[in-house]
């Protein structure tokens, strides 16, 4: 059952991925919402899709994070060369708020895709990304450089492997 609804959800993600990459000219103007108005443009389908939609983008913004914070983490806890080159860039990346990097990635994204609903949504999927990325990266580097030395010896003892 639960399998069933999970992948049920997967392939509505899946369509929702698709339904991203379709011309700006497709979404209604700000003229033909006045007309319709909130209440009768929004049917029960419409919503579901734009709910996949959401959870999507920020299913997507999630894996981003945590494949950055995996990657840059261990690598930050690893290697002191690369301690002090990544520590301060996130340091100063954390600094500035989710409306400092919207304000010039908008108009970087929908360069990238000119004239496309997928340059807003990798704006969206950016601002998660940037919403969670460095606090993720650093609660894991932190996590593995103040490991205790006796926890480290009881793992080697039960034969654990590094990860």
């Amino acid at each position: 059952m639960l399998c069933g609804i999970g992948l049920g959800i997967l392939i509505m993600m899946g369509w929702c991925l698709t339904q991203m990459n379709r011309p700006l000219s497709q979404l209604p103007t700000q003229q033909q919402l006045d007309v319709l108005g909130s209440k009768n443009y929004f049917t029960f389908a419409q919503l579901v899709e734009a709910a996949l939609r959401t959870m999507t983008r920020l299913f997507i913004g999630m894996l981003w994070s945590l494949a950055f914070s995996l990657v840059f983490g261990v690598m930050a806890a690893r290697y002191k060369t690369a301690r002090y080159f990544i520590l301060p860039l996130v340091n100063l990346l954390e600094s500035v708020p989710l409306r400092g990097f919207l304000t010039f990635t908008t108009a970087w994204f929908m360069g990238w895709f000119p004239n496309n609903v997928l340059g807003v949504e990798a704006v969206a999927i950016f601002g998660v990304f940037t919403a969670q990325a460095w606090n993720i990266m650093l609660v894991l580097y932190q996590s593995l450089r103040v490991t205790p030395k006796e926890l480290l010896t009881v793992a080697d003892q039960f034969g654990c492997n590094s990860w």
